[in-house]
């Protein structure tokens, strides 16, 4: 590029110093003549900042919404879950309901005579069968079994048929055991009511 191109001026008697050369540079002005020396572009305060550079203090949302909707999935799966063993729970509860079926009583009344377990008799029993027994109390159902066990060996219950209508059941029995050395077998027939939902036997007596 000659000077002759030069579309800017340098003032008349101008000192050397920087000027515009026409062409939005700074070229140097050595007094007489322009030199081949142009000054550095210098960015404006504008063009040095990176457009979209993050300001101190402002929300980082690309980092904090993965957290978010991570806790949010995170809770679905614990909801989730619980919900789910809840269900498994009632369906336990349910299927456990339907097997305390009425033989299932007897059975229960059977053990508890066998182990002394009072709280057993009580949860397979009427207030009416106990009255009839004499087994009111505790104290009465443990001599009781206590008996039961020292007289009757190899007790074995087997349930040979029941019977379902509404609120009622018939459960009959064969029942084997040892008795002074020598094995016997009875028949029993169990009659059963509900009480709050549950099977309770109400009267023993022999099958008709």
């Amino acid at each position: 590029m000659t000077d002759e191109n030069l579309t800017g001026q340098a003032p008349a008697q101008a000192p050397a110093g920087w000027y515009d050369d026409g062409w939005g540079r700074l070229r140097y002005w050595d007094g007489q003549l322009w030199t081949e020396h142009f000054a550095p572009a210098v960015p404006s305060p504008a063009s040095a900042a990176p457009a979209y550079a993050a300001q101190p203090g402002a929300p980082r949302t690309r980092l904090v919404w993965p957290w978010v909707v991570g806790g949010v999935l995170l809770l679905a799966l614990v909801v989730g879950g619980i919900l789910a063993i809840l269900a498994v729970v009632g369906i336990t509860h349910s299927m456990s309901q339907a097997s305390a079926a009425p033989e299932a009583t007897v059975l229960d009344f059977d053990a508890a005579y066998k182990q002394g377990d009072c709280e057993l008799l009580m949860a397979s029993t009427t207030e009416r069968l106990r009255s009839d027994y004499e087994i009111e109390t505790c104290e009465q159902f443990a001599d009781s079994s206590a008996d039961f066990l020292e007289t009757l060996a190899d007790y074995e219950v087997t349930v040979d048929s029941v019977r379902l209508s509404g609120g009622a059941a018939v459960v009959e029995t064969t029942e084997s055991y040892v008795l002074e050395g020598e094995p016997q077998a009875s028949q029993e027939r169990y009659d059963l009511v509900k009480e709050d939902g549950t099977w309770k036997i109400d009267q023993i007596t022999e099958p008709e």
